[in-house]
C-alpha cells in the first residue's frame, strides 16, 4: 500500500511513517511539505489514499481536496490542529473521507485510515473497480454494469455517477453539496432541486420496491446514504459462508 501524506512538519511526517511501519508493515510512504509537491507526487505516484494537511504554506488545504475530487475518488483523511466543526463540514463536503484533530494519535490514525479503506477495498482490486452487491442489486464497476435481479439496468450517465458515490459511502451520508460536486462538478445549492430529482429518477430504477424506496435513504437538512439490505440468513450460516469465502456483501 502507498499513502501519500502532504503536511509541512517534518515530525507529523516521521509519525505517520513509524505508525504504518509498526502495523502495516510493506506500506511505502509518499512525503510532500507543499500542496504543489503532494499534487505533483499524486499523479507521478498513484497512492492508495491520502493525509492531508489544512493548513499549509502554498494553498489552502480545503483547495488541495477539491482538486483530488476533481480527478480521483481516492480516500482522503483530512488532518488540521484546529477542533472546528466548520472545518470538518467544509472538508466533509468538498469530499474528505475521514478527519483527524492533531496531535496525531497513531492508533487514531491507523482506524480511520483502515475505516476508509475498508470502503473503498470492495470495490477495487488489482485490475481496478470491481463488484458491489446489495440484495438484488448488482453493480459491476468494471463493466460499467447495473442489474436488478438478474435484469439489466439502464442508467444514464449523471444516474450512474450518483449511484457510484452513493455506493463508494455505502453506510454513511454523503452531504448534499459533496454529491452535487461529484456528479455536476461544481458548487452551491442551484442543483438542489436537480440532485432530487435524479436521486428520484435512480430509485425508481434500483430499488427492490419502488413505492418503499430502502436502499437510497433522505437525511432531511443533510444528505442520503445508501444503505444495503440485512441479510436474512441465521448467523450462522453467514459465518459459515464466510468462512467459505463467500459472504455476499
Amino acid at each position: 500500500m502507498k499513502i501519500l501524506a502532504i503536511d509541512p512538519d517534518e515530525h507529523v511526517l516521521r509519525a505517520i511513517a513509524t505508525a504504518f511501519e509498526l502495523q502495516r508493515p510493506g506500506t511505502t510512504l509518499i512525503p510532500a511539505r507543499t500542496a504543489e509537491a503532494g499534487l505533483t507526487r499524486f499523479l507521478e505516484d498513484e497512492p492508495d489514499v491520502v493525509i492531508l494537511e489544512i493548513a499549509l504554506p502554498d494553498k489552502n488545504g480545503f483547495l488541495v481536496v477539491k482538486e483530488l475530487r476533481s480527478i480521483s475518488d481516492i480516500p482522503i483523511v483530512v488532518l488540521t490542529g484546529r477542533a472546528d466543526d466548520r472545518d470538518l463540514i467544509e472538508a466533509l463536503d468538498l469530499g474528505a473521507d475521514h478527519y483527524i484533530v492533531k496531535p496525531l494519535g497513531h492508533m487514531e490514525l491507523l482506524a480511520k485510515v483502515n475505516a476508509v479503506l475498508r470502503r473503498w477495498e470492495p470495490m477495487t482490486g488489482s485490475n481496478g473497480l470491481g463488484e458491489f452487491v446489495a440484495g438484488d442489486l448488482r453493480v459491476s464497476f468494471h463493466e460499467r454494469r447495473v442489474t436488478l435481479r438478474g435484469e439489466q439496468v439502464s442508467l444514464t450517465a449523471l444516474e450512474y455517477k450518483l449511484l457510484y458515490h452513493l455506493v463508494r459511502n455505502a453506510g454513511r451520508v454523503v452531504p448534499h453539496r459533496a454529491l452535487v460536486n461529484r456528479v455536476w462538478g461544481d458548487e452551491g445549492e442551484a442543483r438542489g432541486l436537480e440532485l432530487r430529482t435524479l436521486v428520484l429518477r435512480l430509485r425508481m430504477k434500483i430499488e427492490p420496491t419502488r413505492d418503499s424506496p430502502s436502499l437510497i435513504q433522505n437525511y432531511r437538512g443533510l444528505g442520503y446514504r445508501f444503505q444495503p439490505p440485512r441479510d436474512p440468513r441465521p448467523m450462522e450460516d453467514r459465518v459459515a459462508d464466510a468462512r467459505r469465502g463467500t459472504a455476499r456483501s
